[in-house]
């Protein structure tokens, strides 16, 4: 469980990231959303498209939400080296669907987790 909570966090964190460059790049022709090197820069993981939650989250009712969800892991690990073997694997896909269901309701970017901090 606490691998899809680190894959929560990492989504959320990525997705604000995210948009917050949809925003420059919208306003002033800034960043480009998909370039990992403005990800690294914030200190934030790069998540592909097929890793990230809204996509797992859509395919939580699947058959197969164990292979996408270990699919999900090895690209992220790709993507981000030193997180290279430490994501977990080969979860039980009877419960996957519905614990992805049950964390998509959670906020955890940085923003939200900043909040909480502050008190």
């Amino acid at each position: 469980m606490l691998g899809l909570v680190f894959l929560k966090y990492i989504s959320d964190s990525f997705l604000e990231l995210y948009n917050s460059l949809l925003d420059q790049k919208d306003a002033v022709g800034g960043g480009d959303e998909e370039d990992k090197d403005e990800y690294k820069a914030e200190n934030v993981f790069f998540v592909p498209p097929s890793a990230r939650w809204d996509h797992l989250q859509n395919s939580a009712k699947l058959s197969n939400i164990g292979k996408i969800l270990d699919d999900a892991m090895d690209q992220i690990e790709k993507e981000n080296p030193s997180l290279k073997d430490v994501l977990p694997k080969n979860l039980d896909p009877k419960a996957l669907g519905e614990l992805i269901d049950l964390i998509g309701n959670i906020s955890l970017g940085d923003a939200k987790l900043g909040v909480l901090m502050a008190y």
